[in-house]
């Protein structure tokens, strides 16, 4: 919770000192076992969310990538359908909806069946435009579990007129 507030807390110069830190205290407990390999994690997941933070770009897609790896490594699941989401998102921002689609999809899968209901909300804005594009193009399973999540995106405004729109 300190991690995400200090990242999350606007300022730039505490959130590249909070990663610095994590890389720091990272590198020293890389030969611990356990406890190096979870603050290898939270390092990799404040770099990939800064990354998504800061650019628009495909560029986070590589941190997001060297996160979801250790996440899947250490079994962490929520975090690797964290991820997912996350790279579904730096798609959709370039455009590539139809990858969105396939990545968010099988995410919102991943956390439908593990019960990940806070996931979409937990990434805050940045999932608003993913999870109103999955609401106009999911039924069944999805459509259900997204219209559950979609009051905590605060998009429960959008979802009637997205219940009529062309389905998949």
């Amino acid at each position: 919770d300190q991690l995400a507030l200090g990242l999350c807390g606007g300022r730039r110069p505490a959130r590249a000192e909070l990663i610095e830190r994590l890389r720091d205290l990272a590198a020293a407990l890389a030969l611990r076992g356990a406890a190096g390999a979870e603050i290898a994690l939270v390092h990799a997941l404040a770099c990939a969310d800064a990354a998504l933070a800061d650019t628009v770009s495909d560029e986070c897609l590589q941190e997001i990538e060297t996160a979801e790896a250790l996440a899947v490594r250490g079994g962490r699941e929520l975090w690797r359908v964290r991820l997912r989401l996350m790279s579904a998102i730096v798609h959709l921002r370039a455009r590539r909806d139809e990858v969105a689609l396939e990545i968010g999809g099988a995410a919102l899968d991943l956390a439908r069946d593990g019960g990940m209901l806070r996931v979409l909300a937990d990434l805050g804005d940045a999932a608003v435009p993913l999870a109103r594009l999955l609401a106009r193009r999911c039924d069944g399973a999805r459509r259900e579990f997204l219209e559950q999540c979609l009051p905590d995106l605060g998009g429960e405004q959008d979802a009637p007129a997205a219940r009529g729109a062309g389905r998949t």
